[in-house]
C-alpha cells in the first residue's frame, strides 16, 4: 500500500467534514421535535374531551416520541463532533509529519 498523496488526504478530510455536517444537520432537525411534541401535542385528559379514555396511550406515545427525539439529537450531535474531531486530529498529525519530514530533509539534504 502506497503512502497517500496530499490530494487523497484532502479528499478524505473533506469527506469526514461533509459527513460530520450531515450528522449535525440531522441533530438540528431532531432537536426541536421533542419540544414541539411536549409543548403542543401533549394534551391533558381534560383537553382530550371525549377521547379521554385513550389519554394514557396518547400521553405515553408523546413521551416516547419526545424521549427518542432528544436521544437521537444528542447521539447524532455526538457522531458529528466525533467525525469533526477525527478530521482535525488527522489533519494536525499530517501537518506535523510533513513538518518533521521537511526538517529531516533539510538536515540530511536530498536523498
Amino acid at each position: 500500500m502506497s503512502q497517500p498523496s496530499f490530494d487523497n488526504i484532502q479528499v478524505s478530510l473533506h469527506a469526514l467534514r461533509e459527513e460530520s455536517a450531515q450528522w449535525a444537520n440531522v441533530s438540528q432537525q431532531l432537536g426541536p421535535l421533542a419540544q414541539f411534541v411536549t409543548e403542543t401535542q401533549d394534551r391533558s385528559a381534560l383537553q382530550m374531551g371525549i377521547f379521554a379514555p385513550a389519554y394514557g396511550a396518547y400521553h405515553e406515545t408523546c413521551t416516547v416520541v419526545a424521549r427518542v427525539a432528544d436521544t437521537g439529537a444528542a447521539e447524532t450531535a455526538r457522531i458529528s463532533e466525533m467525525l469533526s474531531t477525527i478530521a482535525k486530529v488527522y489533519e494536525a498529525e499530517e501537518q506535523k509529519n510533513a513538518a518533521d519530514a521537511q526538517s529531516i530533509h533539510e538536515k540530511l539534504g536530498k536523498w
